[in-house]
């Protein structure tokens, strides 16, 4: 283990030697950065000694954040610094103009966004992102997509064969915050329902999920942030929500995670859908320990906010379980 002495020298005393392990430090300095990340935070510490710059400026490029093109000119090659970089980053700073980071062979996690990109725009760029990206990846997640196809599905399972994390989500793109009409037109330019219009059923879109991402064998968590109730739930909400109260008042537009109709009518078969559905993924992929959704209708308050929910998977004397909670390791018997 490295370590690095820190000396105490009292009046009438020897020379003491403190050792303090460096990882110990790269726990200190990433806790400071996690409250506020800038440079300025550990910049005394780097300005210490070489020893410390070299771990304050290893722990400070493991994160990084680009939202621009013109800030790959500002990186500096990390690869001989940092062994893992998690990477958050705008399909525009990847794309415009293309960057390759297959050199990069660093990067753990990549967080990519692809806010305000329609779905033609998305279906041009999202491929070359795939192919720009070092095939050791162990986390990879695009969000605020405007589909999820089967194709890159695919091609994120024939790249990257050692993730053990995949999140993809279209979700955000449903836009309740404005009024009805943008609600409503949010939802009819986003692929936030597949089933019945591109999968007939549950089991037609398990054997096709399974198929594009049969190469991940070391998968351990899923999401998936599309819904699984059907394509026209939504047409219905729109249908009877009402847009007024009762003393002629406009009422906010809501979701139908907040529709007792929908709930009613919905609910019971989504949820089961929801867990069979990551129950045959669950058997297809070996080390899978989670899966999640898009969905109106979880059970916990935090995830309703964000139409989200997960699936717990429990592997234990040859039986699999989901559950929509984490399951409670049991102390072995003496």
């Amino acid at each position: 283990m490295n370590s690095l002495a820190i000396t105490s020298a009292p009046r009438f005393a020897s020379k003491l030697k403190t050792f303090l392990p460096t990882e110990l430090l790269d726990i200190v300095i990433c806790d400071l950065l996690q409250t506020d990340y800038r440079f300025e935070v550990i910049s005394g510490f780097a300005s210490s000694c070489r020893a410390f710059r070299w771990i304050a400026l290893r722990c400070f490029f493991m994160h990084l954040r680009v939202s621009l093109s013109e800030r790959w000119r500002q990186i500096p090659h990390l690869t001989y610094m940092v062994k893992s970089v998690n990477l958050l980053a705008t399909a525009e700073a990847i794309t415009n103009p293309p960057v390759s980071l297959l050199s990069f062979h660093a990067l753990h996690y990549v967080q990519v966004t692809f806010f305000r990109y329609s779905v033609i725009m998305q279906h041009q760029t999202i491929h070359a992102i795939i192919k720009s990206l070092p095939t050791t990846l162990a986390a990879l997640v695009f969000e605020d997509l405007a589909d999820i196809e089967l194709g890159a599905l695919a091609a994120i399972g024939a790249r990257f064969p050692s993730l053990t994390r995949l999140e993809l989500s279209c979700v955000e793109r449903l836009d309740d915050s404005c009024c009805w009409s943008c609600f409503e037109e949010s939802s009819s330019a986003v692929w936030h329902s597949p089933i019945p219009d591109i999968f007939s059923n549950t089991s037609n879109l398990t054997a096709c999920i399974c198929a594009a991402l049969k190469p991940l064998t070391e998968l351990q968590h899923l999401f998936l942030g599309f819904f699984l109730s059907p394509e026209y739930l939504l047409q219905e909400h729109f249908s009877h929500a009402p847009e007024f109260d009762e003393e002629g008042g406009v009422v906010l537009p809501f979701g139908p995670e907040w529709c007792t109709c929908c709930f009613e009518n919905f609910a019971t078969q989504v949820r089961a859908d929801e867990l069979q559905v990551s129950l045959s993924l669950a058997q297809h992929f070996k080390s899978l320990t989670s899966v999640g959704w898009g969905s109106f209708f979880s059970s916990k308050s935090s995830e309703i906010q964000e139409r989200k929910t997960k699936i717990y998977v429990s592997r234990k004397n040859g039986r699999i379980r989901v559950r929509r909670r984490p399951w409670v390791i049991e102390p072995s018997r003496l």
